[in-house]
């Protein structure tokens, strides 16, 4: 995401890149090649899916997450 960010940067006053975190094993390098491109960055903790979750209804369920799966997989 961040090397498509750096190809149209040009056309755009900013850009943004949203990191979700979960269980990426390379978050943080790919954190770091926005910032040291100036990209702004925006971080997810713990899933971006709760993000879109709360915009569009109630939601007071607890969320864990359970092994390797986001901590969203069972918002429903």
């Amino acid at each position: 995401m961040v090397e498509y960010a750096k190809t149209v940067r040009a056309k755009y006053d900013k850009i943004y890149c949203v990191f979700d975190r979960d269980d990426r094993p390379y978050f943080n390098e790919a954190l770091q090649l926005a910032i040291d491109n100036n990209i702004e960055t925006i971080k997810s903790y713990p899933c971006f899916e709760l993000w879109y979750i709360l915009h569009y209804g109630y939601f007071s369920k607890c969320i864990v997450r359970a092994g390797k799966n986001s901590a969203c997989a069972d918002c429903r």
